[in-house]
C-alpha cells in the first residue's frame, strides 16, 4: 500500500473509532521493533499457555538468562488472561536493564490481546522509532539556514516563535528545539490527522517572509533522531542546485 493511501486510512480509523487507535509513545529502534515482533510470531507458533504462566516467575529470577526472559515477555505477551498482562506489568517495575525496551513492547502487545477480547475488536497499533503520544507522532526536523549562514538571535527567537504559532493552530508539540550553527533540530507531536509537510512549510515560509534565512527544504523522520554527522552528510547530499535552485552548502564534515 502506498504511504499517502495508507496515512490517509489512519485518518479515517481515527476520526471514526478514535478509542480503537493506539500508538506506542516510547522510543525505540525499529530494528529492535522489529526483532521483538519476529520473536514473538515464533511465541504464538504451538503456544501452551498455562505452561507458560507456570513460569511466570522466572522473568524476576536474575539467574534466567536474558534471551530466555525474551522469549517469556514474548509468550506472555501472546497468552490472552489478565494473569499474563499483569506480570509484564510487574517486570517493568523493574526490569533488566537491557530488557526494558522489550518488556514495553510486550506490555503493549499484551494490552491489545486483552483489549481486542474485551471490545470484541482488533485494536489498531502504530509504532514508529521515535514513538508519540495519544494520536501524535514525534517526528524529528531539520531545519537549515540559507547558504550556511550561522542563525542569529534574532532568528533563532523568529523560528521558535513560528513552530509554537503553528504548533498550536495544527494542535501539535514542539517539545524541544535546539540550534547549531547552520541548522536547528526540533522534537514535534503532530497528530495524525494533519499534515507534516504543511505544518512545517508554513513555518518556513512565515520565517522567510519576514528574515528570508531558511532553506525552503527541511528533513523529518520518525525513525530515529540523526546524529550530527548524518545531519551534516544529508545536508551536503541533497541540498544542491538541481533540486532547490539555491547555492550548494559548503559543509565540512571532518
Amino acid at each position: 500500500m502506498e504511504y499517502g493511501l495508507m496515512f490517509d486510512k489512519l485518518k479515517r480509523m481515527i476520526e471514526e473509532d478514535p478509542d480503537n487507535v493506539s500508538i506506542l509513545e516510547e522510543t525505540i529502534d525499529v530494528n529492535l521493533q522489529m526483532k521483538y515482533f519476529r520473536v514473538s510470531v515464533k511465541a504464538k507458533k504451538d503456544l501452551d499457555a498455562d505452561g507458560v504462566l507456570a513460569v511466570k516467575n522466572n522473568l524476576f529470577d536474575e539467574s534466567i538468562p536474558v534471551k530466555d526472559k525474551k522469549k517469556l515477555l514474548a509468550q506472555l505477551a501472546s497468552v490472552n488472561k489478565v494473569e499474563a498482562f499483569r506480570t509484564i506489568e510487574q517486570y517493568m517495575q523493574s526490569p533488566d536493564k537491557e530488557l526494558k525496551a522489550w518488556a514495553v513492547l510486550a506490555l503493549q502487545e499484551s494490552r491489545m490481546l486483552i483489549h481486542s477480547v474485551l471490545m470484541d475488536k482488533s485494536p489498531v497499533f502504530i509504532s514508529t522509532g521515535l514513538g508519540g503520544r495519544k494520536n501524535k507522532l514525534r517526528y524529528f526536523v531539520v531545519f537549515v539556514t540559507r547558504n550556511g549562514e550561522p542563525f542569529s538571535a534574532v532568528q533563532q527567537s523568529l523560528l521558535s516563535g513560528e513552530l509554537d504559532f503553528f504548533a498550536k493552530k495544527y494542535q501539535a508539540e514542539v517539545e524541544e528545539v535546539k540550534f547549531s550553527p547552520i541548522y536547528a533540530t526540533a522534537s514535534i507531536l503532530i497528530p495524525l490527522r494533519e499534515s507534516v509537510k504543511d505544518f512545517l512549510s508554513a513555518v518556513i515560509n512565515n520565517c522567510n517572509e519576514l528574515g528570508d534565512f531558511l532553506f525552503p527544504s527541511f528533513m523529518v523522520t520518525n525513525v530515529k533522531r540523526l546524529s550530527n554527522k548524518e545531519i551534516l552528510k544529508a545536508i551536503n547530499e541533497s541540498i544542491n542546485p538541481e533540486t532547490e535552485g539555491e547555492e550548494t552548502l559548503d559543509v565540512n564534515l571532518n
